[in-house]
């Protein structure tokens, strides 16, 4: 099956924080899970670089506004590259390709009619790119809104209020988890539905409206269509053979932006609709909101990534929170959790399972398995029963399950053998046959865990001396002949102390 998955379009007014990797790790693990079922999955990221924040801020740096989101989006790129973000295409709004989209999807909505010119005048959150009809400070930024007034082009989003409840409502899938499915419907059944404002005249750094220049697309709306310019066109074989199966993962902060705006847009110009949007929370550090005026909040990923590893990282986050809830980041429980589950359960199960193994077959060992005894063959099934249980984490994009399922399946290898003792076992046909047995519920467990772990666990496969890209039809694959190699532990534990930043 072919699959298109996408992270947000991150805004380029700042350097990446912790906050867009942890989106970032969610789509990339779905991906990496995918792609060992055996699917064709594409996999987008990029930076939205337009808009009044930007302008503003690259005049703040004294900057060009250009050379200032170059650097911006070289900081995402480079970012994804060396935390193994297995990314196929990496989409930036001031591409040329991706303007001559935009324009497209803009003549599309005003064939039919949906675009009209008009007066907007307002509150307005310039870092949100967004007017607000209540209140006079952003709920997001906790800034105050400024007024604005000017001409506008607006987008009859109104007429769209229906029918996105009727697609919500009998689609229940659409919007995960049903948590962030209520608040879209509540959102569009407690109030009228008002129109869009799509362009703006307060700044000129964008994409200009069409037979119009002193106007520019409206940010969001530049920024959603890179979703399909990372796909080619709007006419493009990769549009047609992959959006079908688009699945846009997003924190909710842009809930709306996603499951409101964008669906009634992509109607208006004649496209289907992503198969689903994945909500997941937000995040905090230490307890506080991630703010550039608060230096505890702002840790740089790869200096994290430095101290714990890559994996490490993204083990931490995909295991630590459910779909949907927020996630507070805490130095003291990333130490603990990487520790806990990577040094001492992961970690020792191959260290003592390798040991044992080379004292007593160094050569490797042959068993058939028609001789195979039912504790053997029980242990075998537990391992199997637990992958059924996390192909049905992941079905729910519920990846912190399915990575308790990984490490919980490590902690029942470790419990087994423990119980078993083999180093007492003196038969050597009985020894033979557990070592046969562990080697392939070992082998089963790197599948499992390739998901969020893949540097460890490709390091661990070399230790089975099986074949290192791990694949799904492996499962329930048995191989008479087996052997182990000595490796370097799979992942150190850290120590308590670390610097700060």
């Amino acid at each position: 099956m072919k699959q298109y998955l996408t992270t947000p379009i991150y805004y380029a007014s700042g350097s990446p924080h912790l906050g867009h990797a942890y989106t970032t790790f969610v789509a990339d693990c779905y991906k990496r899970y995918c792609k060992l079922r055996g699917d064709d999955v594409l996999l987008t990221s990029g930076t939205d670089e337009h808009g009044q924040k930007i302008e503003r801020t690259a005049e703040q740096a004294e900057e060009s506004t250009l050379s200032f989101v170059d650097s911006r989006s070289d900081e995402f790129l480079n970012l994804w590259k060396n935390l193994d973000i297995d990314l196929d295409r990496f989409e930036r709004t001031t591409s040329p390709t991706h303007k001559e989209l935009v324009i497209g999807l803009w003549q599309q909505i005003g064939a039919r009619g949906d675009i009209y010119k008009g007066h907007y005048e307002g509150l307005y959150c310039v870092g949100c790119e967004q007017y607000f009809t209540a209140g006079d400070r952003c709920p997001v930024h906790r800034k105050p809104l400024e007024k604005f007034s000017e001409e506008s082009y607006f987008f009859r989003l109104s007429a769209y209020q229906q029918r996105l409840i009727d697609h919500i409502e009998s689609n229940p899938e659409f919007i995960v988890p049903g948590s962030r499915r209520n608040e879209v419907l509540s959102f569009l059944k407690n109030g009228e539905l008002h129109d869009l404002s799509i362009s703006r005249t307060s700044t000129s750094w964008g994409i200009g409206v069409p037979d119009d220049p002193g106007h520019v697309i409206y940010v969001w709306l530049d920024a959603l269509a890179a979703y399909l310019s990372a796909l080619g066109g709007l006419e493009g074989e990769k549009l047609k053979n992959y959006w079908p199966n688009s699945i846009h993962f997003i924190g909710k902060d842009i809930l709306i932006f996603h499951a409101v705006y964008w669906p009634a847009i992509l109607w208006s110009a004649g496209l289907a609709l992503p198969k689903q949007i994945v909500v997941n929370g937000w995040l905090t550090v230490e307890g506080q909101k991630i703010s550039k005026s608060d230096p505890e909040t702002i840790v740089d990923p790869l200096s994290l990534s430095d101290l714990v590893g890559r994996d490490g990282l993204k083990y931490y986050f995909l295991k630590s929170v459910s779909l949907g809830q927020d996630l507070d980041f805490k130095r003291s429980h990333l130490i603990d959790l990487l520790n806990a589950d990577l040094a001492n359960n992961l970690g020792n199960l191959f260290s003592r399972y390798i040991k044992l193994f080379l004292k007593h077959f160094p050569r490797g060992l042959r068993y058939s398995t028609g001789n195979i005894t039912v504790v053997n063959k029980n242990l075998l099934q537990s391992i199997r029963d637990n992958t059924n249980r996390f192909t049905a984490a992941f079905e729910k994009f519920d990846l912190s399950l399915a990575a308790r399922l990984f490490i919980e399946t490590a902690a029942l290898l470790n419990a087994d053998i423990q119980q078993r003792e083999p180093w007492k076992i003196a038969d050597r046909d009985e020894l033979a046959q557990y070592l046969w047995t562990l080697h392939h519920c070992l082998a089963e467990l790197t599948i499992l865990g390739a998901s969020f772990v893949p540097e460890l666990t490709a390091r661990a496969r070399v230790a089975l001396k099986i074949e290192a890209e791990p694949a799904w039809t492996e499962l329930g694959h048995r191989q008479q002949c087996v052997s182990v190699q000595s490796i370097e532990p799979l992942f150190p534990r850290i120590q308590s102390r670390w610097p700060r930043g």
